[in-house]
C-alpha cells in the first residue's frame, strides 16, 4: 500500500542521513484507518488513565502548539464531527 510505503522513509540532510517515520497527524493510535473518533480517544487515554503513548508526540499535537493536552482532542473531535479548521501541518515526523 503506497501510504504505508511513505511511512518509512530516508531522508538526507546536510551532513548526513537522519531516519524518521512520517505519520497522519492526528492519527493518534496508530492504526490503518487514519482520523476517526478512537484518536481523540486514544489522546484523552493517554493523558489521563496512563494509555498507549502516541509514535511520538507531534502525532497526537493536532492543534500544533508543541504539547499534547486536553485541547488536542478537543480540536480533533471538533475537525471530525463539526467541520473545524484543518490539522495543520498532515503529517508528523516521528524521529
Amino acid at each position: 500500500d503506497e501510504r504505508l510505503r511513505q511511512q518509512h522513509q530516508l531522508h538526507v540532510l546536510a551532513g548526513g542521513f537522519r531516519y524518521y517515520d512520517l505519520h497522519v497527524r492526528g492519527n493518534a493510535n496508530n492504526d490503518i484507518y487514519g482520523l476517526n473518533i478512537s484518536d481523540p480517544i486514544s489522546i484523552l487515554l493517554y493523558l489521563f488513565l496512563g494509555g498507549t503513548a502516541p509514535p511520538c508526540s507531534d502525532v497526537a499535537d493536532t492543534d500544533a502548539n508543541g504539547t499534547v493536552n486536553l485541547t488536542d482532542a478537543v480540536y480533533l473531535l471538533n475537525y471530525l464531527f463539526l467541520a473545524g479548521p484543518a490539522i495543520v501541518p498532515e503529517t508528523a515526523k516521528c524521529y
